[in-house]
């Protein structure tokens, strides 16, 4: 007599071997998935660095990149619902069966997803600054990150993957420190950016903004680098050189507030 139970085989869940609409969800080994992942990372990059910039110098960068990335994330919600994952009870079978994925999907990263992907920015341009929750979407390059973090070379991904974060947050900083001087212009004598570019106080105190209120001085290219230079500096605490200072009383507690940032980062790391 032979076992009717015998070999791997017999081990592998009913999920293994998809049929009828099972047959759309997409394996976890996929390397076509795989590869789009990768390029959904360099799409959150993309907006994670260009967005605040967009809102808080008022200017636009790639208007028709943007468009596009919308009907991408898009894309990326619809390929979610069938993407098959790994069980990672101790069986590491992957699940392949359409109503539990979807299921999954829905209950964990449909509403981050949907969130950060609804063009509200475009369909009511008042408000504008609500597109920085597009930044939201870096909770995916953790989620794709996972992926990786048991390769050879996972340890040197996860170092440039903090050295990027440090670098994000400087950014992050760095606006807000432009739109801090900006709009108290009207409130103080003086702010770091009119004491920094004086050719530009006119404008400044008249509530203007856009590439015509910053013909003064150094296009937003330039502009920004000089203002990631102080966030470095800030939040390194490592001095500044001749780079923008504080000069209003808002902007030294902004200052502070970044100080208080590179530390804490500092002490994650």
């Amino acid at each position: 007599r032979h076992s009717s139970v015998s070999g791997p085989a017999s081990m592998l869940p009913p999920d293994a071997t998809p049929h009828g609409w099972d047959r759309l969800v997409i394996h976890p080994n996929s390397s076509t998935k795989n590869n789009f992942d990768l390029f959904i990372i360099i799409c959150v990059v993309y907006t994670s660095i260009t967005t605040p910039i967009e809102v808080c110098y008022n200017v636009e960068i790639l208007p028709e990149v943007d468009i596009g990335l919308d009907f991408i994330f898009a894309f990326d919600i619809i390929v979610q619902f069938f993407a098959g994952y790994f069980d990672l009870g101790g069986t590491r079978f992957p699940v392949l069966n359409l109503r539990k994925v979807m299921k999954r999907y829905m209950r964990t990263w449909f509403a981050v997803d949907l969130l950060a992907g609804f063009p509200i920015d475009r369909l009511i341009p008042q408000l504008g600054p609500i597109a920085l929750i597009k930044t939201v979407r870096l909770l995916k390059i953790k989620r794709i990150m996972k992926k990786y973090e048991n390769l050879s070379w996972g340890p040197t991904l996860k170092v440039l993957t903090i050295l990027f974060f440090w670098l994000l947050c400087a950014h992050w900083v760095a606006c807000g420190f432009f739109v801090l001087g900006w709009s108290t212009c009207r409130l103080y004598y003086d702010t770091w950016v009119t004491v920094y570019w004086p050719e530009m106080k006119a404008s400044c105190r008249a509530g203007e903004s856009g590439m015509s209120a910053y013909g003064g001085a150094d296009s937003v290219g330039g502009m920004h680098i000089r203002v990631m230079y102080w966030a470095l500096a800030t939040m390194s605490s490592m001095g500044y050189g001749n780079a923008p200072r504080a000069v209003s009383d808002a902007d030294y507690i902004y200052g502070i507030g970044a100080q208080i940032i590179g530390a804490c980062l500092a002490a994650a790391i």
